[in-house]
């Protein structure tokens, strides 16, 4: 893990206008003064120094987003741009999810508005993206062998809750030590006022998109995401609880093992409420 830097410049390469994102839409970004051409952009990068040393802690790189698209360009001789829209946007129908264009009017303070397509300019909507969350969970693009190892955890973190993919914040979801442990694979992301908040839990085949902007008491910083992640928590719960009763219906009951096979054996499963599992309330 890590052995990158975690951006070509230490500072963001979009900025905000007054009401909305803008950015001119230039390839692998290396300053915030102006576009560079991939050619320009992996000496520059790979001149700097990692901010850790490999296989020692995570990191999430948005430049290394930027290696992969270049890698993706050359080997297909296609644009990014291209790549993303035939094989992703277009067989999902996510018609209004788009890279960011070229803006109309520069930003107030003069500076240029750069992105970075690969990791910090695509433009989408909660629809789309819950599109592409339901996509992952039923393997429309990839074979589920593929969907199953890219939603596994690649590395711990120093935080028991949490664990890191490629590129999954994953969270480890359980009310106490002993409920069942349900991995959310959940990608956040904020930049200038607004914040974008994905997740899909395998095991209970949902998921959940969240795009949120605030113009408030923030002085236009983004929104908290802590709030909403309560909010998804919320309703993993809830299926969680349907899901529970949806297998007492199903396999709820008393089973016992055939007269002739002279065992005298029989089998009672059952929920056990709030009680830890294998263990029935005291009267029950």
């Amino acid at each position: 893990m890590a052995g990158v830097g975690r951006d070509c410049t230490p500072h963001h390469d979009i900025y905000m206008t007054e009401h909305s994102l803008t950015a001119a839409q230039t390839a692998h970004a290396c300053s915030i003064y102006g576009p560079c051409s991939a050619d320009e952009f992996l000496p520059k990068f790979a001149s700097q120094p990692p901010s850790y040393l490999p296989d020692t802690t995570p990191l999430f790189s948005n430049a290394a987003f930027q290696l992969l698209a270049s890698a993706m360009e050359r080997t297909t001789a296609t644009p990014f741009s291209s790549i993303l829209q035939t094989r992703i946007l277009t067989p999902l129908g996510m018609t209004r999810t788009a890279l960011l264009a070229g803006a109309s009017a520069p930003h107030p303070s003069g500076l240029p508005t750069v992105g970075e397509p690969a990791s910090l300019s695509l433009l989408t909507t909660p629809h789309d993206l819950s599109l592409a969350g339901a996509s992952i969970l039923s393997s429309t693009l990839l074979s589920p062998g593929t969907t199953r190892r890219w939603l596994s955890p690649a590395s711990a973190t120093s935080n028991l809750r949490n664990a890191v993919g490629r590129p999954w914040e994953i969270y480890h979801f359980g009310l106490n030590a002993t409920d069942p442990v349900v991995d959310v694979y959940t990608k956040t992301g904020s930049i200038g006022k607004y914040s974008a908040y994905f997740g899909v839990a395998p095991d209970h085949d949902v998921g959940f998109s969240i795009l949120a902007s605030d113009d408030g008491e923030s002085g236009g910083a983004a929104p908290d995401l802590n709030a909403y992640a309560d909010v998804a928590l919320e309703a993993l719960l809830a299926v969680a609880a349907l899901g529970r009763k949806q297998a007492g219906a199903l396999l709820a009951g008393e089973y016992r093992g055939a007269d002739d096979a002279g065992a005298n054996s029989s089998l009672v499963l059952r929920e056990t409420g709030d009680a830890d599992p294998g263990r029935e309330k005291p009267g029950h």
